[in-house]
Parts: structure tokens; sequence; C-alpha cells
């Protein structure tokens, strides 16, 4: 029984040590009749990017023309090879070993140092007449290094990069703008690698180039140096050149599975949580699973013969502080977190889909939900000419982005504090042992502190936005807003996540103005208002097969006036 290939890049290791294969090598022939030799591929994180690296170094490594069929065997691109196969020197750097320093200086040296170990790997690797050692260059810059290529090789170079924007992200989170501006443009370091890398080109030393990323954002901001490359990330015919295709998740499910029932089962549960982005703008339809999420959850599976207990795989978040800068400015929340906001009450968006932007320019509405479909946490809902419709592309996207807003808020409100593990405790007393008065308490009683402290949102969705930010952080239910139940749409509704919760919860909120309760007969109003809002639930629950409480919260701008549950009929 072959193994499932979470966690696994190395294209080597993965044909040669037994891991469940899915075959990917037809766009290497795509790849080569693209119309350009340096390419640009855009995916969100954990999609299967350094993977695809790692399969055309091995393609095209001379070094490794004796193993071509031990490794390709079986394959697309076996049965048909490309004149190409196994003719360059491969150069491959992945940026994502850079890690920022506290200054540009020592960034740069440790950009020049890592550059060295990969040339001074290469120069070993194809024995060359002049061998990089440290000692000898220990001086050189990376535009030295690159430069020194050409004079020492006599092959043909097929240049790969990895991640490249990984580390210029991290310096305009950890640093600022200031110093990424600096990096990216004038002489900056990095934008005098590209030159450089431009000038190998022309010379003939770099024959083909390919490199992978999240965003175009720094790719834009080096462009001037660099202006050669050909942004294939829209293409269809590339589309589903990583992530999970639903006939290949099909794939896997009958080699693992027999019984059709538990395959339904399981491919049901991960369309809910893994499934639904698109990169096709012509096909929107098209439909793929992130890679890493779905390879975690079945190596869970099938280790355990159960899903995992978290469906959102750790490994899968988006670090919160590459969007911090985005949708907060001095510690107040800008209109970046507004649309965010809004995104994910509504779940869907639409506007223009941006291929270019860069930091250098205002990062507006329509950068700002370009830069959320890059990093993956909006898809294609439809998409005409240059406007599309974006949503959230599935449940653990949309968990990410409640996170998002919890933390966003957090660090806009540093006098707020929030006892999480207070809150997980609640959770699973409300989700197994039906008490959800703590819960609800607290997370109001957070509300009207934050509101205390600095202006939020005055009116019924200020609320339902931090109600259900904060209720997604359970582990045990899914917290989803506008749910129709009968007819009529629940202002929240807590879906278990898990098949142990033994409660479900529909919650109504009723929303008065402050001015209303002074002016009119209170308790009449308010009683008036639970009404409603009891007649409403009561239709929404019908008649259910699993036990579900109905809780009704009527709130105002300075605090809620009445919360309490609603016996069903």
């Amino acid at each position: 029984m072959k193994r499932i290939p979470y966690g696994v890049s190395n294209f080597e290791k993965l044909r040669t040590e037994n891991y469940f294969f899915l075959d990917k090598t037809k766009f290497i022939e795509i790849i080569e009749q693209s119309g350009s030799q340096y390419l640009f591929f855009l995916r969100p994180r954990k999609f299967g990017k350094s993977l695809l690296i790692s399969m055309l170094e091995y393609y095209y490594d001379l070094t490794h023309k004796k193993e071509f069929d031990e490794l390709f065997s079986g394959t697309y691109i076996y049965e048909h090879p490309t004149p190409l196969r196994n003719s360059y020197a491969v150069l491959s750097f992945d940026f994502s070993a850079v890690q920022p320093r506290e200054s540009i200086k020592a960034t740069e040296k440790a950009f020049d140092d890592y550059v060295r170990s990969v040339l001074g790997a290469f120069s070993q690797k194809y024995r060359l007449e002049r061998i990089f050692t440290e000692q000898k260059l220990e001086n050189y810059t990376a535009v030295s290094l690159i430069n020194l290529v050409a004079e020492i090789t006599e092959y043909r170079v097929y240049l790969l990069i990895d991640e490249y924007d990984n580390f210029m992200n991290n310096i305009l989170v950890d640093f600022g703008e200031q110093t990424y501006m600096e990096i990216t443009h004038g002489t900056g370091f990095f934008r005098s690698f590209f030159a450089a890398i431009k000038s190998l080109t022309q010379s003939g030393t770099i024959d083909r180039i390919f490199i992978t990323g999240v965003t175009p954002l720094v790719m834009n901001d080096v462009t001037s140096g660099f202006n050669i490359g050909k942004n294939i990330s829209l293409r269809p015919e590339f589309s589903n050149m990583v992530g999970v295709t639903e006939q290949e998740l099909e794939q896997v499910l009958e080699y693992f599975i027999k019984d059709k029932q538990e395959q339904e089962t399981i491919s049901e549960l991960v369309k809910q949580w893994y499934n639904g982005y698109t990169f096709d703008t012509q096909r929107p339809d098209e439909r793929l699973y992130n890679t890493t999420m779905l390879w975690n959850f079945l190596d869970n599976y099938f280790a355990y013969g159960k899903a995992p207990d978290d469906l959102t795989d750790p490994n899968i978040k988006t670090d919160f502080n590459k969007l911090r800068f985005l949708i907060s400015v001095d510690n107040k929340l800008n209109g970046n977190f507004s649309i965010l906001k809004e995104i994910i009450e509504n779940r869907e968006t639409s506007g223009r889909l941006k291929e270019a932007f860069s930091i250098g320019e205002r990062i507006d509405e329509i950068e700002f939900v370009s830069l959320l479909y890059y990093l993956g946490l909006l898809t294609i809902k439809a998409y005409y000419g240059e406007f599309a419709i974006f949503r959230i592309p599935n449940r653990t996207i949309e968990r990410l982005l409640w996170e998002y807003i919890t933390q966003a808020i957090e660090n806009s409100f540093h006098q707020l504090r929030i006892n999480e593990r207070y809150l997980v405790n609640s959770f699973f007393k409300m989700s197994y042992e039906g008490e959800w008065k703590a819960a609800i308490e607290y997370i109001l009683d957070k509300f009207y502190e934050a509101i205390s402290i600095r202006d939020f949102v005055f009116h019924e969705e200020g609320i339902k936005t931090f109600m259900l930010a904060y209720l997604n952080l359970s582990p045990f239910f899914y917290a989803r807003s506008e749910v129709e139940f009968h007819g009529g749409f629940a202002d929240i509704y807590l879906e278990p996540i898990l098949t142990s919760v033994k409660y479900r919860y529909l919650i109504e909120l009723k929303y008065i103005k402050s001015s209303e309760l002074k002016r009119v007969d209170r308790e009449k109003l308010i009683r008036e208002t639970v009404e409603r809002a009891r007649a409403q639930l009561q239709r929404y629950a019908g008649e259910s097969s699993q036990p579900l409480k109905l809780l009704v919260v009527v709130a105002s701008s300075q605090e809620y006036v009445y919360l309490d549950q609603v016996e069903t009929e």
C-alpha cells in the first residue's frame, strides 16, 4: 500500500519511496510550448509549488539523465519526452531559506551567504573548473556571484526560483515599507539581483527561467530590473498544474478505499473543507483542492481510521502579520478591515482581478481584494472580462478569516483581553452538555468592553461580526451566518464539526437603538422584540431530529438587554 505524500516536496523521494503519485508531468510539455522561456507562476501557499519545481529540476538536470527511467517511468512525459530532457545545468534557489535580519546590510549579507552556498553546490555538482569556495568568494555579493556563472559554466542554465517573494514579504511585515522599498527599488540588492539575471539571459548563459511565488507584489516592484518574465498564473492551460482536481481525488479514494459509500462520505467532507479554488477564469466551475490540506486529512484518516479532530490543517495558516499591515494603521482598523468583515459576512464580493500591483502603489479596495485572491483567501465564483465575483473557497478559509478578524480586533484594542482557554472550555460545555450561557455572556461582555475602549460599530452587524468571530474559535462547531431554515435565514447557526457533538444552536440577534429604549416603554419594547425573535426561531427550527437549542439576544449600542433560551414547541 502506497503512502500519502503529506509534506513531501522532493520529486525523487516521492517516486522512489512508495508514495502515491498524481501525474502532473504533462505540464512539462505545456510549459515548453507556452511561448516564453521566462515564466512566473503564482499560487497560494501549500498548493504543491515546491514539488513542481523539484519535478522540473529532475527532468531537466543533465546529472539526472541516468535516473530518468526510474523517476519518470509510467508518467505522461516518459511516453512523450521533449528534446530538452536532461540537457541543462539547473540552478535552483528557494528564497524561503533566507531569513530577514535586523538591518538592510545584515539582510543583504544573509542573502549573499545563501546565494554563495547555492552556487558553491552548483559548481561542485557540474564539476566546473573554477570551484566556489567560502575562502575565495566570501566578499562577493549575490550580484557578483550570479554574474560569475557566465564565466565558469560551459552549459546552458535552467534557473528555478521557488518562493521568490517569501523573505521580501517578511521584510515588509517585520521592517516596514521603507526598508522594503530600499531593497526592491533603485540600487537595492534584490532589484540588482534580478537585473543581473536578466543580463545573463541576454548573454545566453541562462536559457530558461521558472519562478514560483504567492503574490505579484514583489514581482512588480522589481519589474524595471527584470521585465522579461511572463506571468502565466491566470492562463487556463496552467489552472490545475498544482492542486488536486476532482478526478485526481477519485483516483486517490479508489486506490485506498474499496467501499463506495465510504468514498462518498469522505469526498463530501473534504469538498466542504478543502475544495473550492479555481484559477481558470474561463471555466470557474472547475474547482481544486488545496494539496496540503487534502493530504493532511487523508494521512490522518488512513492512519487512525477517522477524520482529524481539527479539520483546519494548522500548517496552512498564512501568517496573520502578512495581512496586518493592510488592515490596520497605527493600531487602528482601516477601510480594508471593513472590506474583510463585509466579505466574511456576505461570503462573497465583486471587483476587478488585477494581475499587477505593487507596494509602491496605494493598496486600495481593488488591490486588497486581488491580494486576498492570490493568498488563497478568496477564489473566483464568476468572471466577466476583468470583472470578477469572488467568494470564500471553503470552510477552512472562512474559519481562518474569522481568526484574522479576532486578531485584528485584539491588535487594535490593546486593552481588550480574551481568555481563549476559558472560551474553549465553555464551548466544550456548550457542545456536549448544553450549557451555553457562560460562552455567550462572555463574548457579549467583551464586545461592550471593546466599544467602551474605542468606537467600534454601533449596530447589529457589529455585534454579530464580533460574536461570529469568537464563536468560530470553537473546535467543536462551525459558526455560520444567514443560513436558510424553513423559509427564513437564521442570524447565527452553530453547526457541529465533530459527529460526537450533541447540541446545535440557532441564535437570533435583535438590535434596538438606545434612543428608543429611552423614549418608549422599555420593558414592552424588549418583550415585543423577544416575541418576534421567538416566533422566527420556532419557525426556523421546525422538526429537528437532533437536539437544537434556540437563543435570543436583544442588544443596543450600550448593552445587551435580553439573553435567554426559547423552548421548541
